[in-house]
């Protein structure tokens, strides 16, 4: 009976031991996995390669790209209304203010001296992240504009992921909340991107479907789906295996994206989207007696002649599953009606080619650009600005 006992124990602490083994052999291989994916991956998985090339002749490049590593990594900040912008963050490089999260303009004059207030809003590519704050597409109108119209603040309000729709609610929420005495006396929208690109691949007015389905599950308190999420980016913050296996699979299964598949109605009812938002944008600014305009922004859609390196962006694109050439041409599709319906327009300025003939490559994807190329982009849209004050002068 005793032997029983003995024997009983005896495989009792063996299968433990086994257990415990298989435990430790298991974590051992999963952290040997770890240091193998910390040296063979990039910590910046975002970082596209062909930014990187074109923006070489960009001295500080390597110190912008460090500045600017707190962005994709780090949450954004949450705001009522319009859900989010960056948080707020100061480097040598990029510079996020507490000011509803305006991105620094250095060439800025105060507001206090300040005879005009400028406010931008765009997505990522007005937000300027790909270089720093001295060269932004903003800092550059703040720089003309102090030379040209007088003492000017700009507030770069650039979101990332922003399209029109986003940039109303914004606007209005600004002038809701904001002194008086800081209102602005022109605004600027510098839209296109993401308005067609979104168009296509979520839907007419839509934001990008991972976001809007991890809301919903938010206000619809589906809590496993949550607890799941989180509990995966708790993870993923520690371990960059998890992060580049577990965590992007779970996303995928939470909050699939799909393949669009944009029905008929899609452009035209896109299209419509912007041009309603630009019409209560108009009315809006009316009321308060601001200066307003609508920049169709540049893209690689709309750039000739391409350089060798945009022409690989381009096949990239084009061989994407996402997009292909059916989103390529649903977006050039939606930059000519909506040239057509606003080309008369004072306020509206078509800037989608204002890059042609250029012999330097701008773009790396569909409409962000290297690091050197914002400041061009910004003194060819302040120069089409002043020519409209200009003509929109009174007569002496």
């Amino acid at each position: 009976m005793a032997n029983d006992e003995h024997v009983g124990r005896g495989k009792t602490l063996g299968t433990r031991q086994m257990i415990l083994y298989a435990v430790m052999v298991g974590l051992a291989c999963l952290l040997v996995l770890e240091i193998v994916v910390r040296m063979t991956t990039s910590a910046r998985p975002w970082l596209n390669p062909r930014y990187v090339a074109l923006s070489r002749q960009y001295g500080e490049l390597d110190a912008l790209i460090a500045d600017a590593g707190w962005g994709p990594g780090e949450p954004p900040k949450y705001y009522d209304e319009f859900l989010y912008a960056a948080a707020p963050v100061v480097t040598r490089h990029v510079t996020f203010t507490e000011y509803y999260s305006a991105r620094r303009t250095p060439d800025s004059m105060p507001l206090s001296e300040a005879e005009h207030i400028v406010w931008t809003f765009g997505g990522s590519t007005m937000e300027n992240t790909e270089t720093t704050d001295s060269l932004t597409i903003a800092n550059t109108l703040a720089r003309v504009f102090n030379h040209t119209l007088g003492a000017s603040h700009v507030k770069n309000f650039g979101t990332g992921g922003f399209f029109s729709s986003y940039e109303l609610i914004k606007f209005q929420k600004l002038l809701r909340e904001v002194p008086e005495q800081e209102l602005p006396t022109m605004a600027i929208f510098y839209d296109g991107y993401n308005d067609a690109v979104w168009g296509f691949q979520y839907g007419p007015g839509s934001t990008q479907k991972d976001l809007s389905l991890k809301l919903q599950s938010l206000v619809e308190s589906q809590h496993v789906r949550l607890w799941t999420y989180v509990s995966s980016k708790l993870i993923a913050r520690w371990s960059r295996l998890w992060e580049r296996t577990g965590d992007r699979l779970i996303q995928h299964v939470l909050f699939p994206l799909g393949e669009p598949l944009p029905n008929a109605d899609y452009l035209p009812r896109s299209v419509r989207v912007y041009v309603s938002n630009v019409k209560m944008l108009r009315a809006i600014c009316d009321a308060f007696e601001i200066r307003c305009f609508f920049v169709l922004q540049p893209l690689l859609l709309t750039k000739m002649p391409l350089t060798l390196m945009e022409q690989e962006a381009l096949q990239a694109l084009e061989a994407h599953p996402r997009f292909g050439p059916t989103g390529a041409k649903f977006v050039r599709t939606f930059y000519a009606e909506v040239t057509e319906l606003l080309g008369g327009d004072e306020a509206f300025i078509d800037a989608s080619r204002i890059l042609n003939g250029r012999s330097d490559p701008d773009f790396y994807d569909v409409g962000h650009v290297g690091a050197l190329t914002p400041p061009v982009i910004g003194e060819k849209i302040a120069a089409q600005i002043l020519a409209r004050l200009n003509k929109l002068a009174p007569t002496q």
